[in-house]
């Protein structure tokens, strides 16, 4: 997995790109820790996380444990909002939408960007 952060001035928006093959837990971690890092250098808690271009490698408990991160990680998580875009929305990024809210994370996933970036306008 490679990850790579781009600042959109306009929009106030960080777009974090992720590529090749990621890998929950382990590679859902290192994002978590990679955006957390991110603010000292752009100071900005509205992220977008285009994962279209990543092979997403999942399954419900790997699912469960990346969107319940440590309470250290999930304070500093907690004060940032997340889009969250996939090529495919399935069962399991709906399962990390929902767990990610209920432990008091600003999470939405969506497949297409103008949505994603609509909703983080909002935020």
């Amino acid at each position: 997995m490679e990850l790579s952060a781009e600042y959109n001035e306009a929009a106030q928006i960080l777009v974090v790109t992720v590529t090749g093959t990621y890998q929950r837990p382990h590679d859902g971690f290192e994002a978590q820790r990679f955006v957390i890092g991110a603010y000292a250098e752009y100071k900005c808690r509205r992220v977008l996380l285009d994962l279209t271009q990543a092979t997403v490698i999942a399954g419900t408990m790997p699912t469960l444990e990346t969107a319940d991160p440590s309470p250290d990680v999930a304070r500093e998580l907690r004060k940032f909002s997340f889009a969250a875009v996939y090529a495919e929305i399935t069962a399991d990024e709906r399962l990390f939408e929902d767990v990610a809210v209920n432990r008091g994370l600003r999470v939405r996933v969506f497949d297409t960007m103008e949505p994603a970036v609509e909703w983080l306008m909002r935020e």
